[in-house]
C-alpha cells in the first residue's frame, strides 16, 4: 500500500515544468521580493535540494521560469497577414507573460542579480531578437513588406523599449501601438534607395 500511494518519479521535463508553474504563479502573487525556495518548492511538490541543484539564486530561479514562460510566444509565428498586426499580436502574448507586479519584479531581479547572471540575461534579449527574426520580421519580408536585411540592433531595440518601459513608466502610460507606429514600423520598413553614383 505504501509503495502503491507513493508519488510516481516524474521525468525531467515534469520537473521543469513544475518548477516553471511554481515560479510564475510565485512572481504572479508576491513578486520577486517574496520569492523563496520554500514556496517554489512547497508548490511544485519538490525538496529545496532539488531547487538548489538546478537554480542556485533566487534570481538563476525566476529566470529559468521566465525563460521557459517566453518561448511560449514564440511557439508560432503570428501569421495576421501584417507586420503591424503580428508585432501588436507578438506583444500583447508577451504582456500576457508579465507577472501584474512587472516593475518590482524586474527591478528586484536586475538588482540582485551578480555580474554573469546580466550576461545570461544579455544572451536571453539576443534569443529573443533571433526569435523576432525568424517569427515577424522573415515572415513580413516573405510578404513583401520588409526589403533587405534588418540590422540586428533593430530587432534587439524592440526588447530596449520593452524593458524600459516596464522599468520606468506607470503601467496605465504602457502603449504598443505608440512603439509600433512610431518606432518599429519606420524603422523595419526603411528602404533607403541605393547610393547614387556622382555625376559630376
Amino acid at each position: 500500500m505504501v509503495a502503491s500511494a507513493r508519488r510516481a518519479r516524474r521525468t525531467n521535463v515534469q520537473v521543469t515544468a513544475a518548477i516553471t508553474t511554481a515560479v510564475l504563479d510565485e512572481l504572479r502573487e508576491v513578486g520577486f521580493a517574496g520569492l523563496t525556495f520554500e514556496s517554489v518548492a512547497r508548490r511544485a511538490e519538490l525538496s529545496k535540494a532539488v531547487l538548489y541543484r538546478r537554480h542556485p539564486t533566487r534570481v538563476s530561479l525566476a529566470l529559468a521560469g521566465l525563460q521557459e514562460a517566453a518561448q511560449g510566444i514564440y511557439a508560432e509565428p503570428p501569421m495576421t497577414g501584417s507586420l503591424r498586426t503580428d508585432l501588436l499580436a507578438w506583444l500583447a502574448a508577451a504582456d500576457a507573460q508579465v507577472p501584474p507586479s512587472g516593475a518590482a519584479t524586474f527591478r528586484g531581479l536586475v538588482g540582485e542579480a551578480t555580474p554573469t547572471e546580466l550576461e545570461h540575461v544579455a544572451v536571453l534579449m539576443g534569443t529573443r531578437a533571433d526569435d523576432i527574426e525568424r517569427c515577424i520580421i522573415e515572415p513580413a519580408r516573405q510578404r513583401g513588406e520588409i526589403a533587405g536585411d534588418i540590422p540586428a540592433p533593430v530587432a534587439k531595440l524592440l526588447f530596449i523599449l520593452l524593458r524600459d518601459q516596464t522599468l520606468f513608466e506607470p503601467e496605465s502610460d504602457h502603449s504598443h501601438t505608440a512603439i509600433v507606429d512610431h518606432i518599429l514600423l519606420p524603422l523595419l520598413t526603411a528602404n533607403p534607395s541605393p547610393a547614387q553614383p556622382d555625376q559630376h
